[in-house]
């Protein structure tokens, strides 16, 4: 339950735009009381940051500039808990897989690495590693 809790509060406050600080201190929160680990709090994260975004329909280039902008808006958050290549790594899978399943956001994997590169939630090691040993083929041509 906690964890429905936590992705339906962080959901309204993205939507509404609130303050990154405290977004931050209600995922704190949430972690602390349910002991989540790191791993899955990147993963959530991204959960919530992609189910925030206001799609519109069929529109590619609109879909693409809101994803995008939504990864810079709350590229700081997921700073904030990607903290070492092991998390980051765990974030770039899930974006690669995201971005694999949703027809949506296939185009949108180099660009969204990219600009998680820029923010600096990604190392370039990690973006690296990754390239090289990737372990999940999804998406990985792309």
């Amino acid at each position: 339950m906690k964890l429905k809790e936590m992705k339906s509060v962080l959901t309204s406050q993205m939507a509404e735009k609130a303050d990154i600080s405290e977004v931050i201190e209600t995922v704190k929160q949430h972690v602390k009381d349910a002991k989540l680990p790191d791993i899955e709090v990147v993963r959530i994260l991204w959960d919530v940051m992609m189910d925030a975004v206001q799609w519109s329909g069929k529109n590619q280039q609109q879909n693409a500039n809101a994803a995008l902008h939504q990864v810079k808006t709350w590229a700081k958050l997921l700073n904030t808990y990607c903290t070492t290549g092991k998390l980051e790594l765990e974030l770039l899978y899930k974006v690669q897989v995201q971005c694999y399943d949703d027809t949506k956001l296939m185009k949108l994997f180099p660009e969204i690495i990219r600009s998680l590169y820029d923010q600096d939630v990604l190392a370039e090691d990690t973006i690296l590693h990754w390239f090289r040993k990737g372990t999940n083929p999804k998406g990985k041509a792309l």
